[in-house]
């Protein structure tokens, strides 16, 4: 186990994950006291947790659970991690970014939310960049402006005959962890002992304020959720894309998908 939790949560693979932690775009869900106290000491911090993970002392809180509200004037729970969950969920999510990334931009015109940062590629070498962005998605407005562009372009240039709209309602609530880890398994390759740990901390903070769902959801609002999403769903993209269907999909930051209008 400990060679490949060595790969994923040695010194410098979380202190970029400590970095991107600190770039997650909504402010809700970082927790803000932990980010700048584990900053304080920052080389040193990185190195304790990873001895702590490495060997087999780690253990991921609950987090802390609220409510925003919706559109359709229901309730969304989002969760605030403990930044050393923060940092272990934003490692495991960087490491299989870099290996997956090619696999995930093969469909780059269809697919417009959550779209990696080319720089994902470079691992901890990004590092030694030396004005790094540590962004771990491209900047949302231009890719939704990409999904708005394609749909007006099917229709009022193209001509489609139909439009079929949908959303999936409770998405990320929803997701059965057995599908997500089967999937990271089986088409993205992720080592067994990684699924053993994600599953453990995923089943903690699933849920809403009145307690966990074991076995069902993800924390919604921190980016690794976003990147888990777009996994699961690569293979509906592939099977729609390769059918031959104009379909476009986006995932919004408050964490709705919004696919596909098609022929």
């Amino acid at each position: 186990m400990s060679e490949v939790f060595k790969k994923y949560f040695n010194h410098d693979a979380l202190l970029l994950a400590f970095h991107r932690v600190q770039c997650w775009p909504d402010k809700m869900v970082k927790d803000q006291v932990g980010i700048r106290a584990f900053k304080q000491d920052l080389a040193t911090n990185c190195k304790d947790l990873s001895k702590k993970i490495i060997n087999g002392n780690y253990k991921p809180q609950r987090g802390f659970k609220f409510y925003v509200p919706k559109a359709s004037k229901t309730l969304r729970t989002k969760t605030t991690l403990f930044i050393e969950d923060a940092i272990i969920y934003q490692a495991i999510a960087d490491l299989l970014a870099k290996q997956n990334f090619d696999k995930l931009d093969q469909y780059s015109s269809f697919v417009f939310g959550s779209v990696l940062n080319s720089d994902v590629k470079k691992g901890v070498a990004l590092l030694n960049d030396e004005n790094p962005n540590y962004f771990f998605f491209k900047f949302w407005q231009g890719l939704y402006k990409k999904y708005s562009d394609s749909i007006i372009q099917a229709i009022e240039v193209d001509k489609v005959k139909f439009k079929f709209e949908t959303d999936i309602t409770g998405f990320f609530d929803s997701i059965p962890h057995y599908n997500l880890l089967s999937i990271l398994s089986d088409q993205f390759g992720v080592e067994d002992e990684i699924l053993d740990l994600l599953g453990d901390c995923l089943n903690l903070w699933s849920g809403t304020k009145e307690g966990p769902t074991p076995g069902v959801g993800i924390p919604q609002g921190s980016p690794p959720s976003f990147l888990l999403a777009n996994f699961l769903l690569h293979k509906l993209d592939q099977e729609i894309i390769e059918h031959g269907y104009r379909y476009y999909r986006y995932i919004a930051n408050n964490g709705h998908s919004i696919p596909p209008p098609a022929d």
